[in-house]
């Protein structure tokens, strides 16, 4: 069997996903596809594998999808997650299995999971917000319920730290601090409800080395998802997350940084997240981040 996949995508993440299928001998074709098609021809360059290709996608545009899917088995979706509709549609017109990472927002999702009863008349499969969480959280949670006779409460905890003597951006910074400026959902007596940020401040003792830690209520997309698949009487579910620069973290979202209402500076306005946008570091490259990982 030729098994041909296509990653929509080349930052961070879509990096890693190209990196690991270009490894695997099961997968023989890769597709980079990226809006930057220099910026995936680097990618493929740097990966030296005769199995990956370079080719220029707009996420936005589903032709553009379709077009660059042809043939293959599977598209990953490694892109923004706003893309995600229009690529879980482009896949399905592709005939391809689909797979994204986290999702947009709650209507969105829901659009996507309307979408069931196509994908299962097309013999395809679908499989949405499957990062590491989203994605290895709601199978662990699902492991566990799996097991149990009655499940009230799944309460999911996170600890993140990225230790570095300089400010860097692992991941999308746009996408990340979206999330903490972005009210948090709790699932509760078979009702979603939202709860005010940096609510919920408990401390939560992680297993070694992390140890007892401060979290938050976050926005995330566990909550949402776990009850619509989980049905054992579940009535409350919960994320919150934890760092070390959470008061810098509050600092910046109580003191508007990330508000779009533009304000007036010396006779210029100019909206507050798009100076903080504009000032936080992009992304690693492939290459700073290796050559930080040397470095030690």
């Amino acid at each position: 069997m030729y098994t041909k996949i296509l990653v929509v995508g080349t930052g961070a993440i879509g990096i890693v996903i190209a990196s690991e299928l270009s490894k695997n001998p099961d997968v023989d074709e890769v597709r980079l596809a990226d809006i930057n098609l220099q910026r995936a021809e680097r990618i493929r360059d740097w990966l030296k594998s005769e199995k990956v290709s370079a080719h220029r996608v707009d996420a936005g545009k589903p032709d553009d999808v379709v077009r660059a899917a042809k043939d293959v088995d599977v598209i990953v979706n490694a892109t923004l997650p706003r893309f995600n509709l229009t690529i879980t549609n482009a896949a399905l017109k592709a005939k391809a299995n689909y797979i994204d990472l986290a999702m947009y927002d709650y209507s969105s999702y829901t659009k996507q999971l309307e979408l069931d009863d196509k994908y299962k008349e097309a013999g395809l499969t679908a499989l949405l917000n499957a990062g590491s969480s989203p994605g290895i959280t709601n199978v662990l949670a699902a492991h566990a319920a799996d097991k149990l006779d009655r499940v009230d409460a799944i309460r999911i905890r996170i600890f993140d730290n990225v230790e570095s003597k300089e400010i860097v951006s692992t991941w999308s910074p746009k996408v990340m601090w979206d999330d903490m400026a972005t009210e948090p959902v709790v699932y509760e007596n078979g009702k979603y409800k939202k709860v005010p940020l940096f609510s919920g401040e408990e401390i939560y003792n992680f297993p070694d080395p992390i140890g007892p830690q401060t979290v938050y209520a976050h926005v995330h997309e566990e909550p949402v998802s776990l009850p619509r698949f989980i049905d054992k009487g579940l009535r409350y579910v919960d994320l919150k997350l934890g760092t070390p620069d959470m008061p810098i973290v509050k600092f910046v979202v109580q003191l508007g940084f990330l508000d779009e209402e533009p304000v007036e500076v010396g006779g210029v306005k100019v909206a507050p997240r798009d100076l903080f946008f504009k000032l936080i570091p992009p992304t690693l490259s492939f290459e700073e981040v290796e050559n930080k990982i040397k470095a030690g």
